[in-house]
């Protein structure tokens, strides 16, 4: 039953998602990812209430890959023709996405010591 209730806050969250997504011209996942952090960041809902379902989710990751996988090999034909495309975009992506999180994690780190130096200043 507490696995139930957990995934009914999960999947309501990702609905409220899919409802703003209406409203918003941004995905619907983005948005109630976005959700959950407020909701957890606010205490609305703890991490206890969602702890369980999620670390099942977690766990059966490999499955949510599996249509996308089924994609790839039907397009199979189309690919070969454009692989080093293919290539080329993943590691350009892999790159801008490896710059932007070590931007990110730098960024948050000098807000971190920032904010921690501003506390101790304030005391």
């Amino acid at each position: 039953m507490k696995l139930i209730k957990q995934m009914t806050v999960i999947f309501a969250v990702c609905l409220a998602g899919v409802i703003l997504s209406k409203l918003i011209p941004l995905p619907a996942t983005i948005l109630a990812m976005a959700i959950m952090l407020i909701l957890l960041g606010t205490k609305i809902i703890k991490v206890e209430n969602i702890e369980e379902a999620s670390g099942l989710i977690l766990g059966n990751m490999a499955m949510f890959f599996i249509p996308s996988n089924v994609s790839i090999l039907e397009n199979l034909g189309y690919m070969t023709g454009n692989i080093l495309k293919l290539i080329f975009i993943c590691i350009i992506t892999t790159a801008i996405t490896f710059a932007a999180g070590a931007y990110t994690v730098t960024a948050v780190s000098a807000l971190q010591k920032k904010l921690a130096k501003k506390d101790g200043d304030a005391k």
